[in-house]
């Protein structure tokens, strides 16, 4: 647990909200913003010293066949062939596993929970009654906070891996052919569907 997630606690405490509201904070906001710091802690690891390396790297290789210290060409060999090796798979692996997308939109995702919370805490911003055209408190702006967090939450999935919606919040091409293909498999043949109708009927 972060210094910063311990702070969030103890200000959620002091919120104006029922004992309900508190634990549905304590719940999901502080999972969501736990969880993302964690991944901040593990992305920052790879992605930065896997860039370092592959800076590294590749200024070594030309730098070592330039040289003309090197007298013994077969050592010169297998270090430019290691190295380079080293370099490509650490490239190959930030690119498979998008560590390079996923460390900036973590980054995106905690500053933005951040704001979020601060603002609805200090009831301010979007928070401050201009939506909602109400007098504002911490118990008529928690829906619209807690809406507002997941709608940041389904937009980090959505650049992470797979867009779910389109502009007009109808299902993509992708989330329709998932479905279908479901379907398709697990769809029951007439013979049993007409049982199921004749079950629930009697039912």
């Amino acid at each position: 647990m972060t210094k910063e997630v311990d702070i969030v606690k103890k200000n959620i405490n002091s919120l104006q909200l029922n004992d309900e509201a508190k634990l549905n904070l304590q719940s999901r906001y502080i999972y969501l913003l736990s969880k993302y710091k964690n991944n901040q802690y593990y992305y920052s690891i790879t992605f930065n010293y896997g860039r370092f390396m592959v800076t590294v790297g590749s200024i070594l290789v030309p730098a070592i066949l330039t040289s003309d210290n090197i007298s013994d060409k077969f050592v010169l060999y297998w270090v430019v062939w290691a190295v380079s090796l080293l370099v490509s798979i650490i490239n190959a692996y930030i690119h498979l596993f998008k560590l390079d997308k996923k460390y900036y939109s973590n980054i995106w995702m905690i500053e933005n929970l951040s704001c979020e919370f601060w603002q609805y805490k200090a009831l301010c911003g979007k928070y401050s009654g201009t939506y909602t055209m109400s007098t504002p408190t911490h118990e008529n702006q928690f829906v619209f906070f807690c809406n507002n967090i997941e709608r940041l939450q389904v937009r980090n999935v959505e650049q992470n891996y797979i867009k779910l919606f389109d502009n007009d919040h109808n299902e993509t091409q992708v989330v329709k052919s998932i479905n279908k293909e479901y379907q398709s498999k697990h769809l029951e043949t007439p013979e049993e569907l007409e049982k199921l109708a004749t079950i629930e009927i009697k039912e």
